[in-house]
């Protein structure tokens, strides 16, 4: 209850103030309490930190739309702007629902279904956003250096992976790049 309160919180106040207000004001109240509850410090930071981080996407203060809004064409309304971030406000608040201590993954409060290879899987492609990954680098960092598995076998899990975050109207976030590999894309 506490931490989903206290994202909340971070979440809305990132609309309308920044994210350093958020840190030198709400953070030193609410991390004692987090301390006290038993969290994880550097688990709760790296959940903030990533909680922060909505508060550069999200309007009306939102620091990377009025950046983008300078060098954008004049073609592109500041509406299709703002229509673009949501996406990305999706992926940033699915790292939140990905909890690393008890390995479960939730969508919209309800757990995704998925087993511990695409848990890890999405867990280092959130790592890691937008870059492209060959299967052997997928290999390699999921199942570990050296190990005996057919480079086919990350299509079997990148399309058991899609199935367990598939979103109700939402494009589909792992892109495939033809001869290169896979990513994790805000689409």
């Amino acid at each position: 209850g506490f931490l989903i309160v206290v994202h909340l919180l971070i979440f809305v106040l990132g609309f309308f103030i920044d994210f350093f207000e958020i840190a030198f004001i709400v953070l030193p109240l609410l991390a004692p309490v987090a301390v006290k509850l038993g969290i994880e410090p550097v688990w709760f930071a790296i959940m903030i930190a990533m909680n922060l981080q909505t508060s550069f996407l999200t309007p009306p203060f939102g620091f990377s739309l009025f950046y983008l809004r300078s060098v954008a064409p004049p073609q592109i309304r500041t509406a299709d702007i703002y229509r673009g971030v949501i996406p990305f406000v999706i992926i940033q608040i699915g790292g939140l629902l990905l909890d690393p201590i008890s390995h479960r993954v939730t969508i919209d409060g309800t757990p995704a279904d998925m087993g511990p290879t695409e848990y890890r899987l999405l867990q280092f492609l959130m790592e890691h956003p937008g870059r492209v990954f060959s299967r052997g680098q997928l290999l390699d960092a999921v199942w570990g250096t050296g190990s005996e598995i057919e480079e086919r076998t990350v299509d079997v899990h990148i399309r058991r992976l899609r199935k367990g975050i598939e979103m109700d109207g939402a494009a589909d976030p792992v892109r495939t790049v033809r001869s290169a590999g896979y990513s994790l894309e805000p689409v």
